[in-house]
């Protein structure tokens, strides 16, 4: 679920709530993905070149 396309309807279910955008560098995203070992389906992130190409 994207909550940015539901933010609207979250908002008017709870209108006292607070919003923070968070963003990460695209260079941390790719270490993170390095890092974590996926089982299956993110084959891109068992190499640092291919982490860093797909950015």
């Amino acid at each position: 679920m994207d909550l940015v396309f539901n933010l609207g309807i979250l908002l008017a279910a709870f209108p006292a709530a607070k919003v923070i955008h968070v963003s990460r560098h695209p260079l941390d995203v790719g270490l993170g993905c390095y890092k974590q070992y996926f089982a299956q389906g993110q084959a891109f992130s068992g190499s640092w070149e291919e982490s860093l190409a797909i950015m």
